[in-house]
């Protein structure tokens, strides 16, 4: 009987030694695809990224709009968004900046180990003012008055010219009376009544002019004056039509940036 049972026993480990090799020619296909199939899985984005060290941290900082220049504790440009740092723990000042938008700051706190996203949403800076020509407007410049103290300087030419007479013929006449003869007086007192006259008709002349010089500067001013009173109305009239499209832009502007001008931290 046990000799049997021996007979037994060395059958089934015959049959185990012989159906392994059979069993194992087939398993490892199976085996290598199952890992290949983990292998080749598409990892998760953040998988993918450097593994911080123990004692530092891993920083992503991307922006809207992209391309903007990244400094670290205002030190030289660290690079451009989007971008990935690996950072020592601590505190850091991070600022972003691009042409056209108003830079944007943050303190961040780095622990160790983390994985940080910083996303700086920029604004952009606010409108210049719109200038008139880019409508079509234009500012019309204010007339200069005449200068009334015009008629004072041609009255003022006649008074000299009147003294200039009665200086010269007037006393050259009056002069001659004492030092010419009795039958040559006659001369002097013509060289005195002309004088008298031209120097009478000079100031006679002056006053006249002056009077009328006067006149037509004051009717030439009260023109002007009409005419820049039009001409004020109409830069009046182009401010309210910059100020209307300024402030049209501006609340475009502020539409448009509403959300902006911050950062958004995820971990």
């Amino acid at each position: 009987m046990r000799q049997f049972y021996s007979i037994i026993w060395i059958g089934v480990i015959f049959i185990s030694l012989s159906a392994g090799p059979n069993l194992l020619a087939q398993n490892p296909v199976d085996t290598m695809d199952n890992r290949s199939d983990t292998i080749t899985q598409p990892l998760d984005p953040t998988d993918q990224a450097i593994a911080p060290e123990a004692d530092s941290s891993f920083l992503t900082v991307t922006s809207s709009p992209d391309s903007a220049f990244i400094t670290v504790d205002d030190q030289a440009s660290a690079g451009m968004t989007p971008m990935e740092m690996i950072l020592d723990t601590g505190v850091y000042r991070l600022e972003a900046a691009k042409e056209g938008f108003e830079p944007l700051t943050y303190k961040l706190n780095l622990l160790t180990g983390q994985r940080i996203s910083a996303r700086f949403i920029l604004k952009s800076f606010p409108p210049p003012p719109i200038p008139a020509e880019s409508l079509g407007l234009m500012y019309l410049p204010e007339k200069i008055l005449e200068d009334i103290n015009a008629a004072d300087r041609v009255s003022s030419s006649y008074n000299r010219a009147a003294e200039t007479f009665a200086i010269i013929p007037l006393g050259q006449g009056i002069l001659a009376r004492f030092i010419v003869d009795e039958d040559d007086r006659k001369e002097a007192n013509i060289m005195i009544i002309s004088g008298a006259i031209l120097s009478a008709g000079s100031l006679i002349l002056g006053k006249v002019l002056s009077k009328r010089k006067t006149h037509n500067i004051e009717q030439a001013n009260a023109q002007i004056t009409e005419e820049n009173i039009l001409i004020n109305e109409h830069n009046r009239d182009v401010d309210q039509q910059l100020k209307e499209k300024n402030e049209q832009a501006l609340r475009a502007w502020q539409q448009e940036n509403s959300d902006r001008g911050r950062v958004i931290i995820e971990q």
